[in-house]
């Protein structure tokens, strides 16, 4: 009887502790624009991990841990390689805000390509919410 007080005890005292936790950290991202890199790298873990395992349980017979290869290539992908999106939205913001000093001189007609740029640039990092209101906000 002492064991099961002594469970139902620590069960209450680690939810105290994981529930005001788990609900403070379902706060969304700043910005999903690195997502899919992350699920790509992801599932090229899942992958290496998985055809690993196959390999040491069926003895497949391959001259190399796979995992070996696969988690690097994750590492990669979810670090240096999903920075490129910040780097293509940087980009984007530079050549929409030239475009908007030169457009409206010399191409009157072409000013939707300004607007466009910068919705792409909003779109980027503010995949959710009232977009209008928030991207009408920037430039």
């Amino acid at each position: 009887m002492k064991k099961l007080i002594s469970i139902g005890v620590a069960l209450a005292l680690l939810a105290t502790v994981v529930l005001p936790v788990a609900v403070a950290a379902d706060d969304p991202p700043p910005t999903y624009a690195k997502i899919p890199f992350t699920i790509v790298g992801e599932g090229l873990t899942l992958i290496g991990d998985l055809v690993s395992s196959l390999d040491a349980k069926m003895s497949l017979g391959l001259p190399f841990d796979v995992s070996q290869i696969t988690t690097p290539l994750s590492e990669y992908i979810q670090g240096p390689l999903s920075y490129t999106m910040d780097m293509m939205a940087w980009g984007l913001d530079i050549l929409a805000q030239v475009l908007e000093q030169i457009v409206p001189v010399y191409m009157a007609d072409f000013d939707w390509i300004v607007t466009l740029l910068f919705d792409i640039l909003c779109k980027i990092f503010m995949p959710f919410g009232d977009l209008q209101a928030e991207c009408n906000a920037t430039p």
